[in-house]
């Protein structure tokens, strides 16, 4: 029964990844999967029990078709935004969008954020239903009046609500894929919280009322933690989810351990809650079945309070199926127990199979039943049964001889350790004897567990985040030991403090020092830099192969073949090795010269390579504003997550030179992640800047070995084919301010082809461009300083005489850039206008004879994206 029962999730996935590629009617589906059960049962009357298991599982496939075709066509016709994608809504311009709030408003540390369950907008005087979630920030100190509003009251917004932000690159984040999985479709910035207003509607439902007890426990916790705010900070993430005050440095902390899931409650944090549920029912000598019950009991209402978040729903199914098979003394398989609870998730949520945090929980569970278990099983259960009741001579029969013996050393060093105790511990010595060797069992069995899923995890980890952490190893092993004392003891804290203050502090006190040490030991592992490097993208080949090791590794595991597990073994670490290293050639295109502007929003950056195989990138993009706010982050940083993306989406690894047009934020900032994710030959600038993050900049790069290179006009590149000038500045000298002017621009050429990379350059630029007589014609022109009135005056476009003329721009930026006096004098020179507003990333290849141009929005989107693009439809 057990391999049947395995066999069925993975024809049921199969399923939901044809239908997301191959969309068909559910009839057809119907009537596959009908028709395949009856043919299997036929089969199986007549005896033919492999057939018919084989037809069987492509019924599960065709019922796995199924599934996602009537999750797509039950989502409602008004969600949002399908109501913004197809104009049926003119967002372009503020609505009163009318909803109930999901949650109290969550406190930020810029301001306040609203998730509101639409239900309404208003559209020209008349009400139009709509569904789905709206968020809505407000950016300011004033937050008192946000004070008012709690979960379940009905409110309406004044606001101008839009699509969320994706950047359209290759590698880049889908941030509107993972907001839709929150059920958030539309966001939007409130100028301020008078254009919130309560009104009328349905008392709160008891999903509300739990809402605002989640909030009176992120109260408490800021309470019993007001003079250590950090710890406040991770204790709201690791008991309820809350992970808006984490301070950016600690974060990337664990991100670089491979530890972040401490700070994501998920199945570690429901297991340490269950058994410290279960623990307390023993203490009270409950029974089986009222300690399973109880700590069910208690792992529904913690589901309840954190609400809708899918890993703590997949934890729960897991915890419960255990806990169920624990109260009729059944041992739970875990393999079993995990395809049951994946089969569950997926057949009422199909879509989630495209969620990497549902990817991560089962995939981790899978190696952990699959492969760390059996293993266990063998080596450490055998001598952990042997360390329970030392001083029990009748159980050493129930031992090998070799365990038998270690017991015996057991009692002998207990009967010294007995004469040095107290009277009152001599039965105890045993005990304390087996104490630390149980210990370190349990070390040890946490480092294999932290292993196989570390190695087991590596595509996911290197596909999400492009990381390989070899220190995760053994920063899991005290970071998964404390959070197993952190969350009971913090729950028990927050419990106990509304009914003593006293005992609440005091145990908070103890929960305080458990997460400083948490803290402190993730971060002086983080501080290795030489086992934590970036890696790009693997090809798709290495994956299949990868998985397949896994599975022979597991079947070997659980059959106890040591042969298989030798060869799967090595299979797997050669994969590994392959990932980690990426011995791979980079996708840069032989015999062309190729320049892409980035979709980087209100910024630039470009990405060139030469024919021979050198690669520049000119600028790092970046935005507006600070970039921190008490520690924490205030918007995107677009060099790790949007350049960097693009990069090793590229299989790239290093770069020959990195260029610096200005040292204005939306050029500059996007240029730190790239300098510490990649090796860096040179980084060219213009002036030097007097300002603070530009001299930062060139400390990051002399710490990163790069080669700082200073250009004014007159400099010349050659690689290979390639020809490069520099036109502007006119003088290397140093500057107190970054202004526009000071952008280097450069002129690249192959045979009888040429771009013009134009910086920020205005009016006074071009006209000194103009006026000297310098070689600016070019077939391709990156519009300077974004389109600006101040730019691409009518004697500059004279000169340059662009066939193609690529703007970098935000979309809805508050610049109104591109101006349509610049759009206009832009048509009249005679160039095809391509904007990364609209278009995304923007690509001209040429071969020096003749060019051609393609955006991100033409190109097909590779089969992953297109897989997710499908399922969150």
């Amino acid at each position: 029964m057990k391999i049947p029962g395995l066999c069925v999730l993975p024809a049921f996935c199969i399923g939901i990844i044809i239908a997301a590629l191959h969309p068909a009617s559910g009839r057809f589906a119907v009537l596959c999967a009908t028709g395949l059960f009856l043919i299997a049962f036929a089969l199986w009357r007549y005896r033919l029990y492999i057939p018919s298991f084989v037809v069987v599982l492509t019924g599960w496939t065709a019922l796995g078709f199924l599934a996602l075709i009537v999750q797509q066509h039950t989502r409602p016709n008004n969600l949002a935004s399908q109501l913004v994608e197809t104009k049926a809504i003119d967002s372009s311009f503020p609505m009163r969008w009318r909803g109930i709030l999901r949650e109290n408003p969550e406190t930020l540390p810029w301001g306040t954020r609203f998730d509101v369950d639409l239900q309404s907008v208003q559209v020209s005087g008349e009400q139009i239903n709509v569904s789905g979630g709206l968020r809505a920030t407000y950016f300011g100190e004033d937050v008192a009046r946000a004070e008012t509003f709690r979960a379940g009251d009905s409110v309406e917004l004044l606001a101008q609500a839009h699509l969320p932000r994706n950047f359209k690159n290759s590698g880049a984040f889908d941030t509107r894929a993972e907001l839709a999985r929150q059920n958030i479709q539309l966001t939007a910035s409130l100028r301020s919280l008078e254009l919130v207003n309560q009104i009328s509607g349905p008392p709160p439902t008891i999903r509300h009322r739990l809402a605002r007890l989640r909030a009176i426990l992120l109260n408490r916790v800021d309470t019993l933690f007001a003079d250590v705010p950090q710890q406040a900070a991770v204790l709201h993430a690791m008991l309820l989810g809350d992970r808006n005050f984490i301070d950016n440095e600690v974060s990337d902390a664990f991100t670089k351990t491979s530890s972040y899931h401490v700070l994501v409650i998920a199945g570690l944090h429901v297991a340490a809650l269950a058994a410290f549920v279960v623990w307390i029912c023993r203490r009270l000598h409950m029974g089986r079945l009222a300690s399973s019950a109880t700590s069910l009991c208690a792992l529904i209402a913690y589901l309840a309070i954190v609400q809708d978040r899918p890993p703590i729903l997949r934890a729960t199914l897991m915890a419960a199926a255990y806990l169920l098979g624990r109260a009729f003394y059944r041992r739970l398989d875990i393999l079993q127990a995990a395809s049951l609870g994946a089969f569950l998730i997926l057949f009422f949520r199909a879509d989630e199979i495209s969620d990497p945090s549902f990817q991560f929980s089962f995939l981790a569970i899978g190696v952990i039943g699959g492969i760390a278990l059996p293993w266990l099983d063998r080596t450490a259960e055998p001598l952990r049964n042997s360390l329970h009741q030392v001083g029990d001579v009748t159980r050493d029969r129930n031992f090998t001889p070799r365990l038998v013996q270690l017991r015996l050393d057991m009692r002998a060093v207990s009967v010294s350790l007995a004469n040095m105790l107290p009277g009152w511990l001599h039965r105890r010595a045993p005990s304390i004897t087996a104490a630390p060797v149980r210990a370190a069992v349990l070390i040890g069995e946490t480092f294999v567990i932290s292993a196989v899923i570390q190695i087991g995890l590596t595509p996911l980890l290197v596909d999400d985040f492009h990381r390989v952490a070899i220190v995760g190893l053994f920063a899991n092993i005290p970071a998964v030991l404390l959070t197993g004392i952190i969350v009971p003891l913090g729950f028990a804290a927050l419990g106990l403090s509304f009914l003593s203050e006293a005992i609440g502090r005091a145990l908070a006190r103890i929960t305080g020092g458990a997460v400083f040490l948490l803290l402190k030991v993730i971060t002086w592992f983080a501080g290795s830099r030489s086992v934590n490097f970036r890696v790009p993208g693997f090809p798709m080949w290495l994956l299949l192969i990868f998985c397949a090791a896994l599975f022979l590794l597991a079947a070997g595991a659980r059959r106890h073949l040591r042969t298989l597990q030798r060869l799967a073994a090595g299979m797997v670490a050669a994969c590994v090795a392959l990932i980690a290293i990426h011995p791979f050639t980079p996708q840069i295109p032989r015999s062309q010269l190729e320049l892409t502007v980035l979709d980087v929003g209100q910024g630039d950056s470009l990405f060139l390579t030469t024919p021979d195989g050198h690669t520049m990138l000119i600028d790092g993009g970046g935005g507006t504003g600070p970039i921190k706010i008490h520690g924490v982050r205030t918007r995107f940083d677009v060099g790790e997550e949007v350049v960097s993306r693009y990069l090793w989406s590229r299989g790239l690894k290093q770069l020959d030179a990195v260029a610096l047009t200005h040292a204005h934020e939306d050029h500059l900032e996007g240029l730190f992640a790239v300098l510490q994710n990649f090796r860096v030959a040179e980084l060219w600038v213009g002036h030097d800047v007097a300002s603070s993050n530009y001299q930062r900049l060139l400390q990051v790069a002399r710490e990163r070995g790069t080669k700082i290179m200073h250009l004014e006009a007159g400099n010349t590149f050659t690689w290979g084919a390639v020809h490069g000038t520099v036109l502007w500045p006119n003088t290397d000298s140093e500057v107190r301010s970054a202004t526009n002017d000071d952008s280097l621009v450069l002129r690249v050429e192959y045979g009888t082809q040429s771009v013009l990379l134009a910086g920020d350059i205005e009016k006074p630029v071009e006209r000194a461009l103009v006026d000297q007589g310098l070689p600016i014609a070019s077939a391709f022109l990156k519009v300077p300083h974004h389109g600006s009135s101040t730019s691409s005056t009518s004697p500059f476009l004279t000169q340059v005489h662009p066939v193609y003329a690529a703007i970098s721009v935000g979309e809805n930026n508050p610049f109104n850039h591109p101006t349509a006096a610049t759009l206009e004098r832009l048509r009249a020179s005679g160039a095809q206008i391509f904007r990364t507003d609209h278009d995304g990333a923007i690509t001209l290849t040429t071969d020096g004879n003749s060019e051609q141009v393609r955006t991100f929005a033409q190109t097909v989107p590779p089969f992953i994206a297109r897989l997710y693009g499908s399922l969150l439809r």
